[in-house]
């Protein structure tokens, strides 16, 4: 969810612009921005929400609904008079804030946290995240109306997949990819069942 968001933040705006035929400056980078990050971190809940409720822990994703909810309508109500740019903001936190946390929770609850707690690791995709976005953005926003949207697109797309490699050598070396997968081993060691005694053999 991450790596995607990073990536299409720089080139959605130009992709509106070629989708809807209307110059890039019809268009906020803020709100656009917000309304994707906002929408794509709720849907990152999809699968830990399916594992809850398989699990039938309903009440924990009934909590975050309702969170959502509550957030989104004291949110909305202080935003909605003051204009489009902070309505954004407003869906977008109330959003995000508790998905994270309940992401956050059922990973920990779910075992599923430990081959991302090494903190080396999260200063890496944080810098990952930052350069992917904000290397192609400046160059969209520099060259701006001095190209068609076609053509500015096209130099974002580029952009954005340079970085997007770049960054993954970076996050995904060698010596992060063996952490993971050593810290990925132990998780799943932990997780194991122990083994059942056979009574029959002892016999």
């Amino acid at each position: 969810v991450v790596v995607g968001v990073c990536a299409f933040i720089p080139v959605e705006v130009p992709l509106l612009a070629v989708w809807t035929g209307r110059p890039t400056s019809a268009f906020n980078t803020l709100v656009t921005a917000a309304i994707l990050i906002g929408t794509s971190v709720h849907a990152s809940t999809g699968l830990l929400s399916a594992a809850r409720l398989a699990r039938g822990d309903v009440n924990v994703v009934v909590l975050y609904k309702s969170r959502q909810l509550v957030l989104a309508a004291i949110l909305l109500a202080v935003a909605a008079p003051i204009g489009l740019l902070p309505v954004a903001l407003a869906m977008c936190l109330s959003l995000s804030l508790p998905a994270v946390a309940f992401n956050l929770r059922s990973a920990k609850e779910l075992g599923l946290g430990r081959p991302l707690a090494s903190m080396h690791t999260r200063w890496r995709l944080a810098a990952f995240a930052l350069a992917q976005v904000a290397i192609p953005t400046a160059l969209v926003v520099g060259v701006g109306s001095a190209l068609p949207s076609w053509q500015l697109l096209g130099l974002g797309t580029a952009a954005a997949l340079t970085c997007l490699v770049l960054g993954g050598l970076l996050l995904v070396g060698r010596v992060p990819t063996t952490r993971y997968r050593w810290a990925l081993a132990q998780w799943r060691a932990a997780a194991s069942p122990p083994a059942t005694a056979d009574h029959l053999a002892r016999k």
